[in-house]
């Protein structure tokens, strides 16, 4: 659909106000060019207040576009370090395709300007004349892509930066390959492996129907950077998909025995299109039906209702959980295996109020229930019966009534209870009124829609713990007031800059008499990365204490971290390794000023210190420096330091890797020692050799199960016995046998003297028996509040927050960079050293001005500890917490067993791979990665692109998107809510950003940065949103050009084919929402955001997204509405969806004027 064109003209204009009230860089005027400015200081509001401001003010992004609006240099003013220019540049081919991808490079200039000998310049710059030492040295600084000869444009090989990675004519031609298909068409032998056809019966079982016919299938064959002509099948990925772009089955090549290896793991749907079974290797899926045993072993399994909702699910390994919604499609209930097992049966139950919010988690005893029983025909039946859908506030009890919904009782444990929009709400204690601070002297009134309340149970004394949350204007958190489990309090203030970068926090930390202080304030450069972070820590009896600036971080010209100092004790405002003080840095008469370097001070002519005002400039040197480089690939290359030192391999290695992983390493802790490693054609770590006695060697099953794990100077270990993926006994270096609950928790193990492990609710361990006794306590979101050990001696640890206590007394408060230890109230700071893992290798203190080291450690592959120098951290492998008990870590959502490389419960985001063991760590990989916190890594939540499921408000609203990292970091609880929709939309929206921020982010992303992942990204959630649009009609997906629709961002095409249509943009204009030519649907990125601009941008949320989807795929694509005087059909089939209600308010305002538009011009 198309924007007014007058919007366009308003556009104009504004680039016009921008770019004349820009003093400070010169554009090149030969040039079509356009500016963004993203003002950084408050006040500037007119044209002549942009006038002149300098780099640290305003961030201003020179896009110079060629006649037809191709993107041909894009330049960061003054964006490097040094204030220099970054440039990105663009060339096409004939058919306007960009087959060579450049990376960015620094300038010596900072005019902004045009620069018409950037590829020359470019190429000084990664040579080994180039001016930043600390970037590497390439010949070839850009990837090459291959298309192939048809129409369609779709990418065959994709070279990548550096030699070794360019396409065979050019370089080493380790590039990605991909081959396009059809099923059992004799390409590479594809006749030996048929896809067998497996249906779902009528009464929900699962029946296979011989296999596909030829053609039936589209093929896509992926060959990664390590294959080689010679390796065939080995290390290839064939994704299968029928015509409706559903992935059927996915087929992996292993090496084995000297022979191949097939891993097949097939997607079977029902005849609504219901995914009801996945069927991964251990299945052996190719040879047909899985017997039951080995479907509840090994299969996902998922049955829904006549509403398409998913209402049971089964994990292998672990037993069916149910689920109940009401008529609004919310989930009300949830049930595990364990719950079922108990007498009464137990649910976990959501209540919402009116908007759909959740106001209150609880456990309920459903009276009368035997154990086994099924009864969620039953409740759901009766959650159908109930006359409403939600609670109303009350003045009474909690805040809410509860005999609305069911259960119409009071829960028997309340979990969490929530309030919005006001602070005026029950058991609201006058002690935790808003306190002033800084520039905030009253919290904003302006809190509809914000959660401004909340009690969340402490699951070991049933305590509710309240937080109270204040807001600015701009909706971001200023204060939160909290309870802790320890009878004291907490209060956290937080101040932003203008541009909404944490300017600094205070954290005020209560316990009886005694009050704990730690103060955080951070520096940014004048591109917004951060550059310093310090911090004060004190505690009673002490007043005051001693600002420590814990680490400045350096950077690159082209943004790359290179360098970090750490520890220094200074009153002044340390600025950085080498300043320079010009006109902009005058000191006023009123102001004190302390300026320290590391390096050197130069004052340049126009500084100036007024009258009145005291300066001072020193030199001062960091306790402790570590430098970083990397390769061609952005990889981490080596990181050097006094007491640390690491070097990793992957393409120059005794066995190279091309595809990222890691092919040696090499490290000095105290003494050197290299590792030598090999994978198999799955990436999956086969040995670890090394001279220092730490090496490994490894064996798996088809999926993924250690079968057998050697250790130097320890023997081996057998894995002698398995029930699907779970391990039942090991025999060798380590004896033991393993049993585990009805939800696929370990119970117990003999080889530790566990004799029985219980778990609450949320599949986390409250309690260990045995040789060592150890509880547990959990607050109902999943955060660890306390663990006590019972051996020879009682010992007590609590967790509030970053302070950790020790029998009672704060032992230590974790920083960024390590501890603070607690002496008395004066804290002294400890550092960690870390590998490329996290591993914490190194951990000094300061004396005598300079670190002393404390503690060293080395581990196995798999995160087997081997002291160097004994310490007392614990926080360790992965940095995570050493239960010494148990010789396990604690990752926030699993246990981890280094031992034997294995988790001790199922991954709560197995889902995510459902083609690898439930209990494997970091995909057998763990050189390469890591299981942040023991999972793979109202809204729709997405990861990388990836559908992850929903919050509390279903799949609508806000789009939330996160990183794998982001996502990893999650506990387990939230994960678990997210995959069963129960998690709060106003904790949701805390865990990474919106669809529509992350288009705001790319806007505003300074040059250099590139946007083809994130908006491939983009795409695919798009495409998934547009998928789920209720009453298609026929116009899915599956009937679009390459079964998707494409998303084009500042008129580059980042789809499949690499641009629209396989053409440059046909039919796409600058100011369109999306088009549609034929049936190639296109979003226009730059158009949508996360606020609704009537006509000019649109709002990304999900009843958006698919209201436009029906406009253009089923007025344009299926009904053939093209002509003006047809469009407003399209305008009134899409106002008539039943996705136009749930629509924004600014949308349908846009849509009602269209139509309007178009009435009076029909």
């Amino acid at each position: 659909m198309k924007k007014y064109i007058i919007h366009k003209y308003q556009l104009l204009a504004l680039f016009w106000l921008v770019i004349s009230g820009v003093s400070a860089q010169t554009p090149t005027n030969t040039q079509n060019y356009t500016i963004e400015t993203n003002v950084k200081v408050s006040g500037k509001t007119t044209e002549g207040s942009l006038i002149g401001l300098p780099v640290d003010q305003a961030n201003r992004i020179i896009k110079y576009v060629d006649g037809i609006g191709r993107p041909q240099q894009t330049v960061g003013w003054q964006a490097s370090p040094r204030q220099k220019d970054v440039v990105e540049f663009f060339e096409y081919d004939g058919l306007g395709r960009e087959v060579k991808k450049y990376l960015p490079y620094g300038e010596q200039n900072a005019d902004g300007s045009y620069k018409a000998n950037a590829s020359a310049q470019q190429s000084i710059f990664y040579s080994n004349s180039g001016w930043d030492a600390s970037v590497i040295r390439t010949q070839h600084p850009f990837s090459e892509t291959k298309f192939e000869a048809s129409p369609l444009n779709r990418v065959t090989i994709q070279g990548f930066q550096g030699t070794p990675w360019q396409p065979s004519s050019s370089g080493g031609g380790h590039v990605a390959r991909v081959i396009y298909s059809t099923n059992d068409d004799g390409i590479s032998t594809i006749s030996n492996f048929p896809a067998r056809l497996f249906k779902v019966s009528n009464s929900g079982g699962l029946i296979v129907n011989h296999f596909y016919g030829a053609g039936a299938l589209q093929l896509t064959i992926y060959k990664d950077e390590n294959w080689q002509d010679t390796d065939g099948k080995k290390g290839t990925v064939e994704e299968y998909k029928d015509h409706e772009g559903r992935l059927i089955l996915k087929r992996m090549f292993n090496w084995k025995n000297a022979a191949l290896e097939v891993l097949s793991t097939y997607y079977v749907y029902d005849d609504l299109g219901n995914l009801s079974f996945v069927l991964p290797p251990g299945a052996n899926p190719d040879s047909g039906v899985p017997l039951s045993t080995t479907l509840d072993n090994y299969c996902y399994q998922y049955r829904y209702d006549h509403r398409h909702r998913l209402i049971e699910k089964k994990m292998p390994g672990k037993g069916w959980e149910y689920f109940v919604y009401n008529k609004l499609n919310q989930l009300v209930a949830v049930q595990d295996a364990v719950q079922r097992s108990k007498q009464p049966q137990q649910w976990v139950v959501t209540k919402y109020d009116f908007f759909g919010r959740v106001i209150v988690t609880g456990i309920y005893h459903k009276p009368n229930t035997p154990a086994w029983v099924p009864e969620r025909v039953q409740v759901q039946n009766a959650v159908n019966q109930q006359a409403q859908q939600w609670e109303l506030n009350s003045v009474n009890g909690i805040g809410y009534t509860t005999d609305r919904c069911w259960p119409y009782t009071a829960f028997n444990e309340d979990l969490t209870i929530s309030y919005y929009d006001t602070y005026d709400f029950p058991n609201y204690n006058v002690n935790y009124n808003f306190v002033p601070f800084g520039i905030y002297g009253e919290r904003s009134i302006m809190t509809k829609g914000l959660e401004t309340g909340r009690f969340v149970r402490d699951l070991g004394t049933g305590t509710m713990l309240v937080s109270i949350t204040s807001y600015n204007d701009n909706g971001k958190i200023i204060q939160v007031l909290s309870k802790n489990h320890i009878g004291g309090s907490d209060r956290l203030d937080t101040e932003y800059n203008f541009d909404g970068s944490v300017k600094s926090t205070k954290k005020i930390h209560v316990k009886g008499n005694t009050t704990t202080t730690i103060a955080k304030r951070y520096a940014y450069d004048h591109l917004g990365r951060k550059i310093k972070t310090w911090q004060t820590t004190y505690g009673s009896p002490q007043t005051s204490g001693k600002e420590v600036l814990l680490s400045e971080l350096a950077y690159n010209e082209v943004g790359q971290l290179k360098g970090k100092n750490l520890h220094k004790e200074s009153t002044g405002s340390a600025m950085g390794t080498d300043i320079l003080l010009g006109v902009s840095d005058v000191v006023e008469s009123t102001e004190h000023r302390d300026v320290v370097a590391s390096n050197s001070i130069v004052l340049e002519p126009g500084f100036e210190v007024k009258l009145g005002a005291s300066f001072s400039a020193s030199i001062s040197s960091f306790a402790y420096h570590i430098d970083y480089a990397y390769n061609e690939r952005g990889w981490l290359r080596t990181m050097n330091s006094k007491e640390f030192d690491l070097a990793l391999s992957y393409n120059d290695g005794t066995y190279p890797q091309y595809n990222g992983n890691i092919s040696g390493q090499g490290y000095k802790n105290l003494t050197s020692n290299n590792f030598v490693y090999q994978y198999d054609r799955l990436n999956r770590l086969l040995e670890a050799s090394a001279a220092g006695n730490l090496g490994e060697t490894i064996e798996y099953d088809i999926m993924g199960n250690i079968v057998s794990l050697t250790r130097d100077n320890k023997g081996t270990n057998s894995y002698s016995s398995y029930t699907g993926n779970r391990l039942n006994s090991i025999n060798g270096f380590t004896n033991s046998n393993y049993g585990y609950d009805l939800n696929g928790n370990l119970r117990s193990d003999s080889g530790k003297g566990i004799t029985d492990i219980s778990y609450n609710h949320l599949n986390l361990p409250q309690s260990v028996m045995g040789n060592v006794n150890l509880n547990y306590t959990y607050n109902a979101t999943g955060a660890k509040l306390r663990k006590v050990s019972n051996g020879t001696t009682t010992n007590t640890i609590d967790y509030v927050s970053e302070v950790q206590y020790t029998n009672g007394l704060i032992d230590f408060v974790q920083t960024e960079e390590g501890r603070a230890l607690n002496s008395n109230g004066v804290y002294t700071y400890h550092y960690d050293i870390k590998d490329h893992l996290g591993n914490v290798r190194v951990s000094f203190d300061i004396y005598n001005n300079a670190p002393r080291v404390l503690q060293r450690d080395n581990y196995y592959a798999f995160g087997l500890r081997k002291p160097v120098l004994g310490g007392v951290n614990n926080y360790l492998y992965n940095g995570k917490e050493l239960q010494e008990e148990l010789g396990q870590y604690d990752y926030g959502a699993r246990l981890y067993d280094p031992e034997i490389g294995r988790f001790n419960t199922i991954d709560p985001m197995s889902e995510i791979s459902r083609r690898f063991s439930p209990y494997n760590y970091a995909l057998n990989n763990p050189i390469r990665f890591i299981d942040v916190d023991g999972m793979y890594a109202a809204s729709p939540i997405y990861v990388d692109g990836l559908f992850m499921g929903t919050d509390d408000q279903g799949f609508n609203g806000e789009i939330i998107v996160m990183t794998r990292d982001q996502w990893s970091k999650l506990s387990k609880t939230q994960d678990e809510q997210i995959l069963k929709g129960t998690m709060k939309h106003s904790e949701a929206m805390k865990l990474g950003e919106t669809l529509g921020k992350k288009i705001d982010r790319l806007a505003k992303s300074p040059s250099g940065t590139r946007v083809d992942k994130e908006v491939a990204e983009i795409n695919s959630i798009i495409n998934h949103i547009a998928g789920r649009t209720d009453d298609m009609k026929g116009w899915g997906p599956s009937k679009l050009f390459e079964g998707s629709v494409s998303s084009v961002y500042d008129n580059r095409a980042v789809n499949a084919s690499e641009r629209v249509y396989g053409e440059v943009n046909k039919g796409i204009s600058d100011n369109a929402f999306a088009n549609t030519v034929g049936n190639k649907v296109t979003f226009n990125l730059q158009n949508w955001g996360s606020k609704d601009i009537a006509g000019v941008k649109n709002s990304l949320t999900v009843a958006n997204i698919q209201n436009t989807y029906v406009h253009e795929a089923g007025g344009h694509m299926y009904n053939g509405w093209l002509t003006r005087a047809e469009h407003i059909n399209a305008v009134k089939l899409q106002m008539n969806h039943s996705s136009f209600k749930s629509t924004t308010t600014g949308f349908q305002q846009w849509i009602k004027n269209l139509y309007d538009e178009y009435a009076n011009k029909k």
